[in-house]
């Protein structure tokens, strides 16, 4: 029983910093689906940051939080950084050829063309 309760103790920080991401992510989802594209920015960077600190894995979450970047980043103008973005989705998901990743080298392309 106690080693139950400190496996939990253990987990429970862990669990509710990864929702604490998850919530900011849709938040900016949403800024950005309103057209609240500075808001969408800032909640999104820092979606980035939650979760880099959270665990940095390069899978599919931070591929989505990437792809939020680069939608932002288009809409404000902020092409550079949009392509950097881009540019680290697109490295993310290159073992995955499927439409997703077409759409990143897409969306890479038109920074390139923008700049």
């Amino acid at each position: 029983m106690r080693l139950v309760f400190v496996l939990c103790a253990l987990l429970l920080p862990s669990v509710a910093l990864s929702q604490e991401w998850v919530a900011l992510y849709q938040k900016a989802e949403t800024s950005f689906g309103n057209n609240q594209f500075e808001t969408a920015y800032q909640e999104a960077t820092e979606t980035l940051k939650k979760y880099q600190a959270e665990s940095g894995e390069t899978n599919d979450s931070y591929a989505s939080i990437l792809r939020l970047l680069v939608n932002v980043c288009f809409q404000q103008n902020k092409l550079q950084e949009g392509l950097e973005f881009a540019q680290k989705e697109i490295q993310i998901r290159e073992g995955k050829k499927d439409l997703v990743l077409s759409t990143a080298y897409e969306n890479a392309a038109q920074f390139h063309r923008s700049l």
